[in-house]
């Protein structure tokens, strides 16, 4: 049996599926005197999803952070987006999403939204509640 002496060289093939998506600013900033007009997305490899598991585990769900794994940019950078950048570059890291996070994104969102509507309908029921009391007066 040979051992192996070298690492492999693997690429991606050519597909029809984009892993690429370049996002033009419509605010550009300045980046140490630098134009930046354009920020790149790109998905991620199964190991790349493996540590952005381990840090949504470690320091909990914030999808902010999570954007720059996908990014060319650091952190510093896509926290200085104009908001209507930063929309566009959520919508396109999440089309970049692997299925299995998208769906867990999908059903963590689900679930806030359905906690909002009960304390919202619970409020509301409070609220009517204090209107047909008595007041204490």
């Amino acid at each position: 049996m040979t051992e192996k002496t070298s690492t492999p060289k693997i690429e991606f093939a050519e597909s029809d599926k984009p892993r690429f998506k370049s996002i033009d600013l419509d605010y550009p900033l300045q980046i140490d005197g630098e134009p930046l007009v354009a920020i790149t997305v790109r998905r991620l490899t199964g190991g790349e999803v493996a540590e952005v598991q381990a840090k949504l585990e470690e320091h909990g769900f914030q999808f902010g952070p999570l954007m720059e794994a996908f990014t060319d940019q650091p952190q510093e950078v896509i926290d200085h987006l104009d908001q209507d950048d930063h929309d566009k570059l959520e919508a396109t890291v999440l089309d970049f999403l692997p299925v299995k996070m998208r769906n867990a994104l999908e059903s963590i969102r689900a679930d806030m939204e359905a906690m909002l509507q009960a304390r919202m309908e619970a409020a509301a029921e409070e609220q009517a509640q204090d209107k047909s009391s008595p007041g204490d007066d």
